[in-house]
């Protein structure tokens, strides 16, 4: 591990800041260059991702910590990010798959009501991120949940669909089941 720099911030944070800026949009207006303008912000994940993944391999692994607190005054928890080896390979395999699943759904659903598709989908996404380079287990218990809650709504995607509703339904028993 090594003390951050800014290039190592700036590398760690695109491909979140990039889904972020895609999660804010899709609670604005309706417009026909939306699914362009995510699909161009899947591709500046995935370049940032593949950027710090060159930068982690020839370089070195580091961490972000951003809060460093005590409990019980024994027990330190740092909040923050870790870039490593595996976890930047993931990420990159992660915003690749995204990219790809993006444009797919995006001609699919051509026509129905793909704000609120895209809109949950960038909410799994972000969670998945966090979950990757999450540097403690309070961050991977918050992007468990996330991830869980995302995916629960985007099987509602067709909510007046019985089947969906089922599934939707076996999904929450079976993740309140395993936590």
């Amino acid at each position: 591990m090594s003390f951050y720099s800014y290039d190592q911030v700036l590398l760690l944070s695109l491909p979140l800041l990039s889904n972020l800026f895609g999660l804010a949009l899709t609670y604005g207006k309706s417009s026909k260059t939306l699914p362009f303008v995510l699909t161009f912000l899947r591709a500046v994940e995935f370049f940032g991702a593949f950027a710090l993944l060159l930068y982690v391999f020839l370089d070195q692994s580091f961490e972000y910590t951003f809060l460093t607190t005590t409990f019980f005054s024994k027990f330190n928890i740092a909040f923050g990010f870790r870039a490593d080896e595996l976890s930047t390979l993931v990420l990159t395999m992660i915003t690749g798959l995204s990219l790809c699943i993006f444009n797919y759904s995006s001609r699919f659903l051509e026509g129905e009501n793909t704000f609120k598709f895209f809109r949950d989908y960038q909410l799994t996404l972000f969670f998945v991120m966090l979950l990757v380079i999450s540097n403690n287990l309070i961050f991977f218990f918050i992007a468990w949940l996330g991830i869980s809650f995302g995916l629960h709504k985007l099987l509602l995607f067709y909510d007046n669909r019985p089947k969906a509703i089922i599934a939707a339904k076996k999904k929450w028993v079976v993740s309140r089941i395993g936590d």
